[in-house]
């Protein structure tokens, strides 16, 4: 029974959860069954205050008193000063590594607003000072008791300090606690220790140790116990020291705890170093490394390192070793503190025994939950599907499909040429088979985890193996192993991550050898064929079986994308036997977005062309609750899980639709649960993850919940920061939406396919505006978007409900070729717009696709409410700053680092943002344009230069980024670039930059220096149109970056994603607008050497660059009063033309003043390449219009357009009556043979 304290503090929950709406989220948990007594945790402390026990508790410098309140006895904090200070319990002993905790507590402060409160462990764990967040951090409404929850992993290692205490972000304010409480689950314990199978103390010399590296010795000079210890010196990586194989000591399967004591005292190293306990894996010729454990050493004093480790049950291997942090010799000097000497003594392991855990019985199994849509499996090792391991009955229980992660690979099947081992495959194969599950063999042809001698010669391993005898011992790998289990797997990768991360295929600059050595064997100008070859003798092994290629990276970068469509759309038109398209999906929370993803599966799907029943699959999804390598370990706390499940539920709705429209068949997860994940450790040595649905006690996560039942878990809030603005609502789009980047209303509450929305958002004093992309081809009465805003109260103001035919004054709705568009001017009411207001906000989109009836809604922020959205499940709009916009005016400089005459009447943009560092480095920053090129001219102040570091970006330089088509992807796109130069026109950067033809040159100066840039653009520039930029200057010193200025996006984002950079607009005017001051070239130290791109060495007989000028651009779109779009052109959300002709889009060809233009089925003008309906392909211009004559592509390569603008292919004449032969896929072939016929260096036939 409740006690009268209690039931006031429900009373008061209550409360807070009806008025605070989506401030207040902890309580919000999964409901999965009816409250019981728990009887599977153990209470660590619960301190309820009644009884005076607060002689455990500390202050941290607040002064505690026990005091009663209307709801009973609590304790408060006064006299507070910082954040931190606040009621602590010393729980050292009681908390220990490798465990999970639940925390709940109380909190209370008296006046007015609201303040953020957490619990944070003040702790030791190895070795090393934390403060880990043991609960979320919660908004308290003053004066109402309010519960803070959460779950906290402690990392494994020795506990040596464990204090958690509870803080809020005022410092000054008084506040009160009450019914503390941690508990931890009873199945949960610390791995028990029976015995020790290993100890070394170097009493009696090395005892078998090695060094791995350096050289290592008795030495008695230092000692943790006894007379001696093992010396490690002569140390030049961080990698190298000691290391010992306890292959024959260790069982396979087993888990043991291990220790060591490190110290250190030479005169190069710091004051504390970090040390790491290692582990070396061997499994057949290759190894895996993990860490075990690490700990911080102060210099003089040992330090013991220890952790828990289970021997995987494939190892052919294991070893021990210490190393330091490990830091690339390759591309990193390693500084002499990475190379002391150190000392290890008194090594222990001692074997373990872990309690079993226990999966979920009592929730649905995912496999019978999406089996209508497809089927779902899960990654497995040999070890997890033993009789006596938990995940084989998990596993069995949650998935429908398996796929071996390492065991089916090329090393491990042949680890030597002609000797198969299949133990570990057959145990797997047996698995599936024996309990109805489908199999995916995984992998035949990769350029990883294959044995060297695959890639040697017979005789002589140095030289490399002939084309023969690669293509032998391919066709003899892949048929030996699907020859074996003919008839039992279903699908095959069979070949693997063939695509570049720059361009292209993979090549031996990223450690594949197949394509250098096999090459183009067929002549055809493409040396692919060691992939068309692989998937015929895979079709040959087992002609029933699904051959797949698989690869990663596809649904964030649409360069890679297009690669993999280019390379299977052109061997399934030779006749491969190739059935579908893997999407490995190792994707973060934060990226891909789900309309990315969509977009990748549809593309893929479009090979269907070729064969109906060719397929799409998602074969290894995690999402890492990381948004990248430099981000270090963070707890998985409520909100984070939130915020997965989010994402989950988004891409599971993608995932559906696209199995209803028969474009995917299978999904299968890389790992079935955290405690067994690959991305613990990777990328970041040390670093744990949370990737997938099921927790390290397989437990079910929110994510899980994403996708069975969203209701059952707290709504995460999105939140857009939106610029300000007050765009004209009326016939036609107001040009400042194109630079606004849109947000994707996609996530189903109603049906699993249907109408989903693009929309962008900008406010001023007085109202909101919205700019919605409804795409919805289905026309239905009952169509509508309904629009929620947050009144500030908790409240929404009356819903906004508008359909096709909604025309106002505030509201115009006009057809698309795709759906319809709406622009609104919605009044804020009483709220008090400024920036960063922050208001509630939500949308719906429904579609009455039949029947007059709303067939599907999709939402953008409350997935947990199907009728009615709850504002508590808001998402938030921000309001921020303007928009950052400059004009560029047209011009073509000499690029020669000097400021010519030209650039004394281009507007001045400064880099005046801060993303790093204070009062360092900073530029002012002239832009022009022509066709070509976007040009920038940076004059850095920066009194001391340097560029000692190896890395590009921790040299003193600029950088300018590039979005051509202004759309603001979350990851970098095919036309967003990174164009970085140092002082002395050294050139680097990323993304989709075109390396051949990008120009620099650089001059010093008494107070810094010049850079100038030519930036080539990938479509010709016209004029009027928006382009996304952003200039940054970096600032360094002795070898390392200090600080970064850029002229909009402080993200520190911007290498990755141009979400946030500002806009130039093109404009053909050379006068006017802000000048900048040209400066002057007196005192300069130096001149710059341009580094310039190759020339075209053919003649262009394309007519010029053409689009609609300004007028024509303000007045694409009218609407007449029903909301039908008038004739002419029109511009949607995403910056896609549609030409409308009697009321309808037009879809083919159009000639339009004496120009022609390529529309696509949904009547979206074409850019770039494109296929019109007979499949010939065509190159259309960034103004849409059609080019004809020669083009060069950005890798260099020629395709020549005929005068009707088609693609030539095969022997051609071009306008000066030269001979050329293009191949299959247009390229012009150069320097070979065709057909007898000899083609020069320009292509040209050699008469």
């Amino acid at each position: 029974m409740f006690t009268k304290k209690k039931k006031l503090k429900l009373m008061s929950l209550v409360i807070t959860g009806s008025l605070l709406g989506g401030m207040y989220t902890s309580t919000n948990s999964i409901p999965v069954q009816a409250a019981t007594e728990d009887t599977s945790s153990v209470v660590v402390v619960n301190s309820t205050f009644e009884a005076d026990d607060t002689t455990i508790w500390d202050g941290s410098g607040a002064i505690l008193e026990r005091v009663t309140t209307g709801a009973g006895v609590c304790l408060k904090a006064t006299g507070r000063t910082q954040g931190y200070m606040g009621p602590k319990i010393d729980l050292t002993g009681k908390i220990q590594g490798g465990k999970t905790y639940e925390t709940s507590v109380w909190v209370k402060f008296d006046g007015a607003g609201t303040k953020k409160f957490k619990v944070t462990l003040d702790n030791m764990i190895g070795g090393t000072q934390g403060y880990n967040q043991m609960t979320n951090q919660v908004d308290v409404q003053a004066n109402t008791w309010t519960q803070i929850t959460g779950t906290f992993n402690c990392p494994a290692g020795e506990v040596t300090k464990a204090k958690p205490y509870v803080e809020c972000d005022d410092a000054t304010t008084d506040f009160y606690i009450d019914d503390f409480k941690i508990t931890t689950e009873a199945g949960n314990d610390a791995p028990e220790v029976t015995d020790t199978v290993y100890t070394q103390s170097f009493e009696e010399g090395l005892g078998g140790w090695a060094a791995r590296g350096g050289e290592i010795s008795q030495d008695p000079s230092q000692k943790q116990e006894g007379s001696n210890s093992l010396k490690t010196s002569g140390r030049t990586k961080t990698w190298e020291g000691p290391i010992k194989d306890l292959t024959s000591v260790l069982e396979k399967g087993e888990s043991y705890h291990f220790s060591a004591y490190v110290m250190y005292n030479d005169e190069n190293g710091l004051d504390s170093q970090e040390f790491h306990l290692q582990t070396q894996i061997k499994n057949g010729d290759s190894s895996d490394y993990q860490t075990i454990g690490k700990g911080t050493a102060k210099k003089g004093e040992w330090t013991k390192i220890e952790g828990d480790y289970t021997v995987p049950s494939g190892a052919t291997g294991f070893s021990i070793y210490i190393e330091l942090p490990y830091k690339d010799d390759a591309t990193t000097t390693i500084p002499a503190s990475d190379k002391i000497n150190f000392y290890l003594d008194n090594v222990v392991v001692t074997k373990t025994v872990v309690v079993k855990k226990e999966y979920q019985k009592d929730i649905p199994q995912l496999k019978d939950v999406l089996s209508q849509y497809f089927p779902f499996g899960t990654s497995v090792n040999p070890s997890e599907i033993d009789e006596n391991n938990v995940h084989s009955d998990f596993i069995k229980y949650q998935y429908g499909a398996i796929v071996p992660d390492n065991c089916m690979k090329p090393e491990s099947v042949q680890p030597t040429e002609g000797n198969f081992t299949f133990d570990d495959a057959d145990k797997i194969v047996n698995f599936a088979n024996d309990n109805n599950m489908i199999l995916r063999g995984h992998t035949l042809v990769w350029h990883s985890q294959v044995p060297a001698w695959f890639f040697q010669d017979k005789d002589d391993s140095s030289k490399p193996a002939s084309r023969e005898l690669l293509l032998q011992r391919m066709k003899t790998h892949i048929q030996t192993v699907m020859g074996r289990y003919k008839g039992r797997v279903n699908y095959w990768d069979v070949v693997n991550e063939v695509i570049s991360d720059k361009s292209g295929l993979r090549g031996q600059d990223e450690n594949s050898k197949w394509k250098s050595i096999i090459g183009d064997v067929d002549d055809d100008g493409y040396d692919d064929d060691y992939i068309r070859l692989a998937f015929e003798y895979a079709h040959e092994a087992d002609p029933d079986a699904k051959l797949i290629i698989n690869d990663y990276g596809t649904e964030g970068s649409s360069r890679k994308r297009d690669d993999l469509y280019n390379l299977v759309d052109r061997l399934l038109a030779k006749g491969t036997p190739i059935d579908g398209i893997g999407i490995q999906s190792h994707i973060s929370m934060y990226s891909p977005s789900a309309e990315q993803i969509k977009e990748t599966i549809e593309k893929f799907a479009s090979l269907k062309k070729y064969n109906p029943d060719f397929t799409v699959q998602v074969t290894e999804l995690d999402m890492s609750i990381y948004s990248g390598d430099n981000e270090g370990t963070k707890t998985p706390t409520e909100d984070i899980l939130a915020q997965q499940a989010a994402q989950y539920k988004k891409i599971f709705d993608v995932y559906k639709e696209q199995a209803e429209k028969g474009n995917l068949s299978l999904v299968m997860m890389w790992g079935n649960s955290d405690d067994n994940t690959w991305l613990d450790d990777f990328p970041v040595k040390g670093r744990k993850d949370a990737p997938l649905l099921f927790d390290r006690n397989l437990k079910a996560k929110p994510g899980y919940w994403g996708i069975v039942d969203p209701s059952k878990i707290a709504v995460f809030k999105q939140k857009v920061n939106i610029a300000k603005g007050t765009p004209v609502i009326g016939s036609s789009v107001d040009k400042k939406w194109m630079t606004v980047k849109p947000f994707d209303v996609n996530s189903f509450v109603k049906g699993s396919s249907g109408a989903t929305a693009k929309v962008k958002t900008m406010w001023d004093e007085n109202n909101l505006y919205v700019l919605v992309d409804v795409n919805d081809k289905t026309v239905g009465d009952k169509d509508s978007v309904d629009i929620f805003v947050d009144n500030g109260e908790g409240e929404y103001i009356k819903p906004y409900s508008i359909n096709r035919n909604t025309n106002t004054d505030a509201i115009k709705v006009t057809s698309t070729s795709t759906g319809y568009q709406i622009q609104a001017k919605l009044p804020l009411g009483d709220i008090k717009a400024a920036v960063e207001t922050k208001i509630g906000f939500d949308m719906k989109i429904n579609d009455n696709a039949s029947n007059g009836e709303i067939t599907s809604s999709v939402v953008w922020n409350d997935y947990a409410s199907v009728d009615t959205l709850s504002p508590k499940n808001s998402g938030i709009l921000a309001f921020a700053k303007e928009s950052k916009l400059s004009e560029t005016k047209k011009g073509t400089p000499n690029i020669d680092g000097k400021i010519d005459e030209i650039w004394s009447t281009a507007n001045v943009i400064s880099t005046d943002v801060s993303v790093q560092g204070t009062d360092t480095a900073k530029a002012k920053v002239r832009t022009l344009w022509d066709k070509d090129y976007i040009y920038a001219l940076y004059e850095v102040t920066d009194s001391n230069l340097d560029k000692s570091s190896v890395n590009a970006h921790e040299q003193d330089s600029v950088e300018t980024f590039i979005d051509e088509n202004n759309a603001r992807a979350s990851s970098y796109d095919n036309d967003d670039a990174q164009y970085r130069v140092n002082y002395d026109n050294e050139q680097s950067g990323g993304g989709n930059r075109i390396t051949d033809k990008f120009k620099s040159a650089t001059t010093k100066t008494d107070n810094g220096y010049i850079v100038e840039m030519a930036i080539p653009l990938k479509n010709e520039a016209v004029a009027n149109q928006i382009i996304g930029f952003d200039a940054q200057v970096n600032d360094a010193a002795d070898g390392v970056r200090n600080g970064v200025n850029i002229w909009c996006d402080a993200s520190g984002q911007t290498w990755s994603t141009t979400s946030n950079i500002g806009n130039i607009m093109l404009v053909d005017s050379t006068d006017g607008g802000n000048s900048g001051n040209s400066g002057s070239n007196s005192g300069n130290t130096g001149t710059g050497n341009s580094s310039t791109g190759s020339s075209n060495h053919h003649s262009s007989n394309s007519s010029s660059s053409s689009s609609l000028n300004e007028n024509e651009s303000q007045n694409k779109s009218t609407s007449n009063n029903n909301g039908v779009a008038q004739e002419g052109w029109s511009l949607d959300v995403n910056n896609n033309w549609t030409l409308i002709e009697n009321g309808k889009p037009v879809t083919g060809w159009k000639l339009v003043d004496n120009k022609w233009y390529l529309m696509n089925q949904d009547g979206k003008m074409q850019t770039g390449w494109a296929q019109d309906t007979k499949g010939k392909w065509y190159f259309l211009k960034n103004s849409g219009e059609m080019q004809i004559g020669w083009i060069q592509d950005t890798n260099g390569k020629w395709y020549l357009l005929k005068n009707s603008g088609e693609m030539a292919i095969g022997w051609t004449q071009d306008a000066d009556g030269k001979w050329y032969f293009l191949n299959s896929s247009g390229e012009m072939l150069y320097n070979t043979t065709v057909d007898g016929y000899t083609l020069g260096s320009d292509g040209a036939w050699i008469q």
